[in-house]
């Protein structure tokens, strides 16, 4: 019996994992196209970081020229760079911010 359940729990895990990597990434060039979108939606957005502040050891909150708010799990500064940022659309406090899964720093 507990076979059965252990090969039916992975059998999930991996239908899951196979869903998750099918996700189309939305681009979103500002805050309103952020509000049309669901909470963990994959997107990706681009800009200039404006503000950048240290919200704990470890974790910062970029600001970004069209006014969108990267969460990142980052110890680098990105003030004044243009990046490119790919997560999921968070909420807190009832304003929708991005998790960053990936920073890229332009030229």
């Amino acid at each position: 019996m507990r076979e059965i359940a252990l090969l039916i729990s992975i059998a999930g895990m991996l239908v899951l994992g196979l869903l998750m990597l099918n996700l189309k990434t939305v681009e979103v060039r500002d805050v309103d196209d952020l509000k049309r979108l669901k909470v963990n939606t994959k997107v990706f957005v681009e800009g200039k970081v404006v503000d950048e502040r240290v919200l704990y050891l470890g974790s910062k909150l970029i600001v970004l020229n069209n006014g969108i708010e990267v969460i990142c799990e980052c110890s680098e500064s990105f003030k004044e760079k243009r990046v490119r940022v790919e997560g999921l659309i968070d909420e807190f406090n009832n304003k929708k911010q991005l998790a960053a899964l990936k920073v890229e720093v332009f030229g």
